[in-house]
């Protein structure tokens, strides 16, 4: 990383780039973890992706896609 590219990825280090040599302690570490966010529920709709009602009617003029008719990658009914 001296000479300004990352040896692992081949990347160039230097600016405008973030990446900079931390000499001076402290040094601290934190683990970052990625949180999926998605409603895992939602509106129900038939293979046509017109939505339900409670019924199970179809709402004349309503449509829905992806997590708003359910589940992570919208599932229909």
């Amino acid at each position: 990383m001296d000479d300004g590219v990352d040896p692992e990825f081949g990347r160039s280090m230097k600016p405008p780039s973030r990446a900079y040599k931390i000499l001076t302690p402290p040094f601290v570490a934190m683990k970052w973890v990625i949180v999926p966010l998605h409603n895992g529920g939602g509106l129900r709709a038939n293979t046509r992706l017109q939505i339900l009602d409670v019924y199970g009617n179809v709402i004349p003029g309503l449509y829905g896609a992806g997590e708003i008719i359910g589940g992570t990658c919208g599932e229909v009914t």
